[in-house]
């Protein structure tokens, strides 16, 4: 099978042979885009300006992030996602737009194989054990702990070993504790422990090193099955199901989407709404977490040296099944985008089916009001039934617009275009 530099250097050379389209040309031909505006109309937050300017100018504050034109554009790319996924209050707004700035800077400093591979052993020790460190911490919170009460410690370093690296990633591994503070200060005990289990998990994952299980299973697997594996892979490292718990937050529904949850034990009616609404969040989760794939992929190969995404992993699986000096670039690169393009359509159906209904089956929202109260009646000083489903609701909205933003942030000029259009070295990489 193709060893690890010899699939990055196919994968580089597919990617090097097509010609970049301009992103919503390429964005187009992947979504279905006539039923995308159909689940409209869309709308960014009313407060996407204020709120964006605001995340911005905090990650500027903390200096992790060397400023040049192109960095300041790629800061306000991702600043801009929060306001494009989210709405609500603008003071929820900034905390999210918190929590996303510190995804992302996490995500540029882990995903970006070509960096981490250039620290020096020192270097790349400490990043170890800021990882172990703020894993071990998470695990307090977990366990029930409240952060606001525990000291978060960075191991140790020699003013000589405190290189501009080891300095930024600090402030950044700081800050995260700082932001789940402010998660614990704006929420209840039970969402900031749901909160940082999927914190730990997305950090788990981040460094990728699962990139090795998956070639290794190209070798023996059917291609579909491949696909499978990185999919359960791709929920994790993506994010997107910390976007779900934000948009909780957001919607001001945590209290009733947990409270739904919890009275689904013995009502086959609510654990069946409860399915359906899980299937609608998986719905979500692959349709960002591929979708970003698709849009990002050359970058990711290009400039960050990475295959762990969506194209390259098809691509891999199909050369491996033909001989060695014979693999058609062409042929690979269509094959992956038509593979891709399959999925997020059934995606988008099955999204839209679940959210419209038709004359075979209710709409989610027809189905929540047919729950039975009676059965949602809380005792003491809970939620009201009314209010479960008033809340329910709004983060059902709320999943509406988190899905349609993968397709309209990546195609404005102040969101995706930013971040993946050029291949360009414009990352926002702690490491310089």
């Amino acid at each position: 099978m193709l060893e690890n530099s010899e699939a990055l250097a196919t994968i580089q050379g597919v990617f090097e042979t097509q010609p970049e389209e301009p992103l919503k040309q390429f964005a187009d031909s992947i979504f279905d885009v006539d039923t995308l505006e159909q689940l409209g109309p869309y709308h960014r937050s009313s407060h996407f300006e204020a709120v964006t300017d605001e995340t911005v100018a905090w990650v500027k504050q903390l200096k992790i992030v060397e400023s040049t034109p192109e960095s300041d554009a790629e800061i306000r790319a991702w600043a801009s996602m929060n306001a494009y996924a989210h709405d609500g209050e603008p003071h929820k707004l900034c905390v999210s737009g918190k929590i996303y700035g510190v995804l992302f800077l996490m995500d540029d400093l882990l995903g970006n194989d070509a960096q981490i591979n250039g620290l020096n052993q020192k270097e790349q020790q400490f990043l170890g054990q800021m990882l172990l460190s703020l894993k071990g911490t998470l695990k307090l919170v977990i366990q029930g702990q409240d952060p606001r009460g525990i000291t978060f410690e960075l191991p140790a370093a020699s003013s000589a070993e405190l290189t501009p690296f080891y300095r930024k990633a600090q402030v950044l591994f700081h800050e995260a504790w700082e932001v789940l503070q402010l998660v614990r200060t704006e929420t209840d005990q039970q969402y900031t422990i749901e909160f940082s289990f999927l914190l730990a998990s997305h950090l788990s994952e981040a460094l990728k090193q699962q990139d090795e299980g998956i070639l290794a299973t190209i070798a023996s697997a059917p291609l579909d099955q491949v696909i499978e594996q990185y999919l359960r892979l791709r929920r994790k490292v993506s994010g997107m199901q910390l976007g779900r718990k934000v948009t909780e937050y957001t919607a001001g529904s945590q209290l009733g989407v947990r409270a739904l949850r919890e009275k689904s034990a013995g009502n086959s009616n609510v654990q069946n709404f409860v399915q359906l609404l899980s299937n609608l969040e998986q719905c979500v989760d692959d349709f960002g977490g591929l979708g970003n794939d698709g849009l990002s992929a050359r970058k990711e190969v290009l400039r960050d040296g990475t295959i762990f995404n969506y194209l390259p992993i098809v691509m891999l699986g199909l050369a491996q099944e033909q001989a060695p000096g014979t693999i058609l670039f062409d042929q690979l690169y269509s094959a992956a985008i038509l593979s891709l393009q399959k999925r997020l359509l059934q995606l988008t159906q099955n999204f839209s089916h679940m959210l419209t209904g038709d004359e075979t089956q209710s709409s989610i929202f027809q189905l929540l009001d047919q729950l039975d109260e009676t059965m949602l009646t809380p005792a003491g000083s809970e939620l009201s039934a009314a209010e479960i489903k008033k809340q329910v609701r709004s983060y059902i909205l709320g999943l509406q617009q988190y899905f349609l933003a993968t397709y309209y942030w990546e195609i404005d000029a102040e969101g995706g275009k930013n971040r993946y259009q050029s291949t360009s070295d414009t990352s926002t990489a702690v490491i310089k």
